[in-house]
């Protein structure tokens, strides 16, 4: 069984949310999360990728889109399940990252990040703060990608530092994004508990 770091509100108009997917459900959406992202540079007009993830996590978290609070609700669930939203390597242009970090790595930061998950820190109150897991062992959150992109020596030719800077301090800001040095050692354990190294 996938395991989650259980950062969503469980309360609903009837109680309790039901986190109910699958072991399969959960690795089926995100692949075609990660899918998204991949036909994105070819994808015609007509495609919006943030349109795209949306109309995903409605179907896989069964949330009507008619609701008043339907994106708290899709919130809630990407919150509880984020964690598993990994995309594999692709023949070694990108290893396997989270979601957040695929998107900043394919320079997909506004359009994905700044105008979808990170958009309404009330309506749509999405937790930044999943703890990936590195090959080498050590522990990243979004945010320590984003410090590592900025700092690496092509920065201000392979991205757009002012967007991806801007992204950053919106995390923060709004959404109360954290780097793995700045949370409390209870809570890198709680975000890491069933984690592979």
């Amino acid at each position: 069984m996938l395991s989650f770091s259980g950062y969503a509100s469980e309360s609903t108009d009837a109680g309790v949310y039901n986190f109910d997917l699958s072991d399969q459900e959960i690795t089926a959406l995100s692949n075609e999360l990660c899918m998204v992202l991949a036909r994105m540079p070819t994808a015609s007009s007509n495609f919006v990728g943030a349109k795209e993830i949306e109309k995903r996590l409605l179907r896989y978290f069964k949330v009507d889109v008619t609701a008043p609070d339907y994106k708290l609700k899709i919130a809630q669930h990407w919150n509880y399940y984020s964690t598993s939203m990994i995309c594999g390597a692709t023949n070694g242009t990108y290893p396997t990252q989270h979601i957040y970090k695929r998107a900043l790595a394919m320079n997909f930061h506004t359009p994905i990040l700044d105008e979808y998950f990170f958009a309404d820190e009330i309506a749509f109150p999405i937790d930044p703060n999943t703890i990936e897991i590195q090959g080498d062992g050590s522990y990243s959150t979004v945010l320590d990608y984003i410090d590592a992109m900025l700092s690496r020596p092509d920065a201000s030719t392979t991205y757009n530092i002012g967007q991806v800077a801007g992204l950053g301090e919106i995390i923060v800001d709004f959404f109360g994004g954290k780097r793995v040095s700045e949370m409390s050692a209870q809570e890198i354990r709680t975000r890491t508990d069933g984690l592979v190294k």
